[in-house]
């Protein structure tokens, strides 16, 4: 991709409506952020969006394909997209066992059809117009506007037009796959920081507005899969802990429950002193000091579907599996330096914050009773070295692991 082309371009033609150019702050929509299964000619179901964020009228959705870069090398190939978030694996080229995602993407499509307007409507000065002006550092610009269809604010409808706007813009081949989402918000950002300095080409206007969460929890994720077999393995802890001479039994099941499956388990550490059997999933060990291992457990039939849980042999601390419901929390920021926020929501009662480091070693405990609803706790962290750790709350009825790195 020619990067100086498109930041001449986004410098210059791009517009934004609202009274003084300015964007207002305003939360991405986000999807459900769950895996299903699709079988390879049945239409996904309509995403979900849980809100539709203010000013912005338009949200349209972006398909990526998880199983491919886009030759951008920055992200997951766009291979599509359309208004209602709707799609049939086969019409979009995908396989059997394809991995792909629906994004939803908030916008105003009328700053595009206004960066056209300008395009062919304004002059930069006295002497040339904006078309002039861009074609004397963008050979043809114009013509290979007009070449593909559009001549004028009536032919910019939906997001499927700024595709091509962007491939013009940035020189680059009609293809979509030559994008990634990363590679959207990063030209946006540019254009946004560098957009006001171009006078009459861009109406004096100062941003594009947008908004997306390029997340995985905010996004709808699909396998193509064959009919009754899993698309989803699941064991139900994250993490573990035995002491020496302890065994335990891991359980996992799978999606859909109607799959007709066997699973098979092992270990990614060949020399560990931790083993698993791998019909029955029994952990037992033979070592007499610390020890860690993945455990991962797999699918033999269908895709393959895969899921890990760490376990970790701790001679001082045996900890054993709980029939208790996961507890989802977000620790911001991950990787952390000197403090960590972990937000969750609790049920009331006393809750233990535990920092656990991967040879088991204990480097931070806490209780607290907490009332019901959202929590937000800040850990101090500062004299914890830098490293990998499991993050463990624990409570009456609920318990939740999460992998953190201070750097």
């Amino acid at each position: 991709m020619n990067h100086l082309k498109l930041l001449q371009f986004l410098f210059i033609f791009s517009t934004y409506s609202i009274l003084n150019g300015q964007c207002p702050t305003v939360t991405p929509g986000y999807l459900s952020g769950t895996t299903s299964g699709i079988l390879l000619n049945d239409t996904t179901p309509a995403p979900v969006l849980n809100i539709s964020p203010p000013f912005l009228p338009n949200t349209e959705f972006i398909f990526i394909h998880k199983d491919s870069l886009a030759t951008d090398s920055l992200g997951y190939k766009i291979i599509g997209t359309n208004a209602d978030g709707r799609m049939v694996p086969a019409d979009y080229g995908l396989t059997t066992c394809s991995n792909f995602s629906v994004v939803a993407v908030s916008f105003d499509i009328n700053q595009l059809k206004v960066l056209v307007d300008n395009l062919f409507n304004l002059n930069y000065d006295a002497n040339q117009t904006c078309c002039q002006f861009i074609g004397s550092f963008l050979s043809g610009f114009c013509d290979s506007i007009i070449a593909n269809g559009i001549n004028s604010s009536a032919d910019i409808n939906n997001l499927d037009d700024f595709f091509t706007l962007m491939s013009i813009f940035a020189d680059i081949n009609l293809d979509q796959s030559s994008f990634s989402i990363e590679n959207i918000i990063l030209t946006i950002t540019q254009m946004n920081d560098l957009l006001p300095l171009f006078g009459n080409c861009s109406n004096n206007v100062q941003e594009l507005c947008y908004a997306i969460m390029n997340t995985d929890a905010a996004m709808d994720h699909y396998i193509v899969t064959e009919p009754n077999t899993p698309y989803s393995v699941n064991i139900a802890q994250d993490t573990l802990i035995i002491a020496l001479g302890d065994t335990a039994n891991l359980t996992a099941t799978f999606l859909p429950n109607t799959a007709i499956d066997s699973l098979a388990w092992h270990n990614t550490d060949s020399l560990s002193n931790i083993h698993v059997n791998t019909i029955t999933g029994e952990i037992t060990n033979t070592g007499n000091t610390a020890d860690t291992a993945w455990i991962v457990v797999e699918s033999l039939i269908g895709c393959g579907p895969t899921d890990t849980i760490v376990v970790i042999l701790a001679p001082t601390i045996s900890i054993k599996l709980l029939n208790i419901k996961k507890l989802p929390f977000e620790v911001i920021p991950n990787p952390f330096n000197n403090w960590m926020k972990i937000n969750f929501n609790a049920s009331e009662g006393n809750y233990l914050l535990q920092l656990i480091g991967i040879t088991g070693q204990l480097y931070y405990s806490q209780n607290q009773y907490l009332s019901e609803g959202n929590q937000q706790i800040e850990v101090d962290t500062e004299n914890i070295p830098e490293g990998y750790y499991f993050l463990r709350i624990k409570g009456s009825k609920t318990k939740g692991t999460q992998a953190v790195f201070k750097n």
